[in-house]
């Protein structure tokens, strides 16, 4: 949207051309509208969010689960990644033509992009000399080896921070709000956004692999944590899965599927181990643990967590978990078992599931045809994702949305048109934002808007002369989150 539809439509002229000042049906059916500075504050974990926000019942989130048919399933299985190497001719088109194909479909937005310019490449992703020496620079420096550093494993990290019994103190004692509190103000500082808890219960358990990437089977039970040649342990009394968010810039985001917006990823990766190797050693050093397994965060697939413990919702992307105050910009995940005491956060409904399925932006940007224009499906689509593809992910018992990761080249061009990346710096954006959470009824209108007003797509090379932020995270993007 443009800078004169921010200042010249009102609040009310922009009500009323929904029908939302208007009596009788139609006044009925609309939201009834709070002040858009109004947060509600949980009491029970201190997660200060939009009113618009609707909490859920746990287990029972706005994307439909049929636990009794949800199974473990082991991670190299249902791995995006092992479909990069199919032998299926889509697999191989997107192989063999993946970077002609993201290069022409920047050059179709903006034509002079890289103008003058030779255009290489970093995987699947175009860019200029300066575009590609930025995302090498960031690539260069990797934090995913540093319980390896200290010739330790990922599993309960690097083990380094003094403990209460070593230092003659009493462990920290606090009731489960009281730990979440604590625990999301050590996050934030170490550098997540939000923090979220899931109980580890008969169900969430089948969120846990069956096994990792490297074969070691996750094992419920035992007193302490234990890891052998074959088996990680999750302990009795790790009771509770710690969430975090880690935002990637905002700026980059919009900018895929070039090189230089890949950098946006690239940067929240290298963030992420940091985070995570922070947080098991706060948790140490108040005489508790944390558990990763292969590397970090590895127990189970991310948004199953996020979505139970009310970070967000699944939306057409499928594999990018939505938050009604970061957008699609979430990146990495986490899921951390823990034995520190912690009250379970419910998950949400603020109409990101309904809206997606008005929607298809996404779908219709992806350059290689990769998201579903259909409706949600139970069952993963074997016309889509191929057999066996779609036998892999067959234990994943939820009506949502399926990823091709046969063509799929993980670009980002999905994540970078998403509708509820906008900024929360305009007045209007809260109004669509708490409709679309109250009712379904204007998201074909919004979608339109969305369309009409191009938010999506940015040319890479304007993000060069642009006064930027800090880590490239707008200071307008969250509005009054914290």
């Amino acid at each position: 949207m443009t800078t004169g539809f921010h200042s010249t439509v009102t609040r009310r002229t922009f009500m009323k051309g929904l029908g939302l000042v208007a009596t009788g049906s139609a006044a009925l059916t609309s939201p009834v509208f709070h002040d858009l500075d109004e947060l509600v504050s949980s009491s029970s974990s201190g997660w200060h969010r939009p009113w618009y926000i609707k909490e859920r019942e746990f287990e029972n989130p706005v994307l439909p689960i049929d636990w009794a048919n949800q199974q473990r399933a082991p991670a190299w299985r249902i791995s995006p990644f092992r479909y990069q190497s199919s032998t299926d001719p889509k697999a191989a088109n997107v192989r063999d033509n993946g970077l002609k194909i993201a290069t022409d479909w920047i050059k179709e937005k903006y034509p002079d992009w890289g103008k003058g310019q030779e255009i290489g490449f970093s995987g699947l992703k175009p860019g200029t000399v300066r575009d590609l020496a930025l995302a090498n620079a960031v690539g260069t420096i990797s934090f995913y080896d540093f319980p390896g550093k200290a010739n330790k494993t990922w599993y309960l990290g690097l083990q380094a921070a003094a403990t209460p019994e070593t230092l003659k103190i009493a462990k920290w004692q606090g009731t489960p709000e009281e730990n979440i509190r604590m625990l999301r103000a050590a996050a934030r500082f170490f550098g997540a956004q939000d923090l979220g808890v899931t109980g580890l219960t008969a169900n969430t358990k089948k969120f846990v692999f069956e096994e990792e990437t490297d074969k070691k089977k996750w094992i419920f039970g035992g007193s302490e944590p234990k890891e052998t040649a074959t088996e990680r342990y999750i302990p009795d009394a790790a009771q509770w899965v710690i969430s975090y968010t880690n935002i990637q810039s905002t700026e980059l985001t919009p900018r895929q599927p070039s090189a230089l917006g890949a950098t946006a990823t690239t940067n929240a990766y290298r963030h992420w181990p940091q985070i995570e190797v922070m947080l098991k050693e706060f948790l140490r050093g108040l005489g508790y643990y944390g558990l990763s397994g292969t590397s970090f965060s590895a127990v189970g697939p991310s948004n199953p967590w996020g979505l139970m413990s009310g970070i967000g919702e699944q939306q057409r992307m499928a594999n990018v978990l939505i938050s009604p105050e970061w957008g699609a910009h979430v990146r990495a995940l986490s899921r951390m078992p823990t034995n520190l005491p912690l009250a379970p956060t419910p998950p949400i409904d603020f109409g990101a599931y309904k809206f997606c399925s008005t929607c298809k932006i996404c779908a219709e940007t992806c350059p290689y045809g990769s998201l579903s224009m259909g409706g949600p499906t139970s069952t993963p689509p074997v016309d889509q994702l191929g057999a066996e593809q779609a036998a892999a992910r067959s234990d994943q018992a939820y009506t949502g949305w399926w990823v091709d990761y046969r063509t799929c080249a993980f670009c980002g061009a999905c994540q970078g048109v998403c509708p509820f990346n906008s900024t929360k710096d305009a007045p209007i954006h809260d109004i669509v934002i708490s409709t679309v959470a109250n009712t379904p009824l204007f998201n074909g209108f919004f979608a339109s808007m969305e369309r009409n007003f191009n938010y999506g797509f940015k040319d890479p090379e304007t993000w060069w002369d642009m006064d930027l932020p800090v880590y490239g995270v707008s200071p307008k993007f969250t509005g009054k989150v914290f």
